[in-house]
Parts: structure tokens; sequence; C-alpha cells
């Protein structure tokens, strides 16, 4: 895990002295690898956030978690942040867009944000439907914390009440791949919604 320098004060603050290994123990303790995972600041209008680097390998997330994490009193900050990472796991997993059928781009990007959802279901919440929509749910909290965020999605991301009730009514499935379809109002045919579902590794039913 690196850590960047412009945080070290608030890493200092949250952990004290030695606030690389205690950060490190604490991913430990959750189930977490680290060696993947850069710690970065926050933004004013987005305090709790995790993305993907560009080169696919790397997992930013900004320090504000683990101020949540090490005060957390419940089980839904350490479901959310399990879920953020597993998430951003799930766009490793499956970063060959090469074989995506030859569609619309957007709707495959939106499919593979739903895909990430379950992947870090699978990965890091045992496969819980009841722990991923929790994640979700908190993850939500966590964004009306800025006043100025709204739930709209965009061309690549779901909304996250659609997310919700894909994790509640689906598993991986053409069913659940033919709803975010749906949803984002892009005609398609029954094979072409098969092509995408077969483009992304399987994975297991949630329970």
């Amino acid at each position: 895990m690196w850590i960047s320098p412009l945080v070290y004060p608030k890493m200092f603050k949250v952990f004290g002295r030695h606030f690389h290994k205690r950060a490190k123990d604490l991913l430990s303790q959750y189930g977490i690898e680290d060696k993947n995972l850069i710690v970065g600041a926050a933004f004013a209008r987005s305090p709790y956030y995790a993305s993907l680097l560009p080169g696919n390998r790397y997992i930013v997330f900004s320090c504000n978690w683990f101020s949540l994490l090490v005060a957390a009193d419940n089980n839904a900050d350490i479901v959310a942040y399990k879920r953020l990472i597993g998430h951003e796991y799930g766009h490793i997993h499956c970063w060959n867009r090469q074989q995506f059928p030859e569609t619309d781009k957007f709707c495959c990007a939106k499919v593979e944000e739903v895909y990430a959802d379950f992947y870090g279901c699978v990965s890091l919440l045992n496969g819980s439907r009841e722990h991923l929509v929790l994640g979700l749910r908190r993850i939500v909290e966590l964004r009306h914390k800025d006043r100025f965020w709204k739930d709209t999605g965009d061309v690549t991301h779901p909304t996250f009440e659609q997310r919700i009730f894909y994790a509640e009514h689906f598993d991986w499935s053409p069913e659940l791949v033919s709803s975010i379809i749906r949803d984002a109002k892009i005609t398609t045919t029954r094979e072409q919604v098969e092509g995408i579902f077969f483009s992304f590794p399987a994975l297991p039913s949630l329970h």
C-alpha cells in the first residue's frame, strides 16, 4: 500500500506515529490485501471515493475511509468499504474489452459497473446479497454528505437506485444484463445480450 504524503497529517491523526503499519493491519483484519491500494486525499465534493487508476492495476481511495473504519460502530461502514474495494477489483478482473461484442460502448460500460458490484460481493462479502445491498445503501448515505450530490447516474453508470434493485432481484445472468440494457433505453437482440453476458467471467449466484 502506498500512502500519499499529502495525507500523512490525516493518517497520523487517525492512527498515530506508525500509521502505515496500523492502516495495513486494519485492512488485514477485514481480509483485504493492500498491495494494489493507494491512499489519497479526500475531495470536498467527494470525501468517500475509490477509483481504478489508468493501467488497471492500482486502486486509489480517500483517506476518509480509514477514519470511518476506525470509528465504525456498526457493520454497515465495514461492509460499504469492502464492497467499494471489491467493486474496483471487479473492474480489474473483467478488463478485457477486446472480448466485448460490437455494440453500444455505453451499454457495455453500464453492465460492467453492475458486474463489478456482483464481483465485489462474491470476492469480499462472501456472496451475501444482504451485505451487497447494505453496502450500496451505505455508500448512498455517505455520498449524501455532499448536499449537491444527486443519484442521477450517467452515460456509463447506472443510478444507485437501479444498482440496489439489481442486487436485490438478480444474480449475474443474461436476465440481469437484459434489465440493465432495458433501463439504459438501449435496444438489443437476445443474441447481443448473451454476447455481452458471456464476454464477462462467470460468477456464482448470491445467497
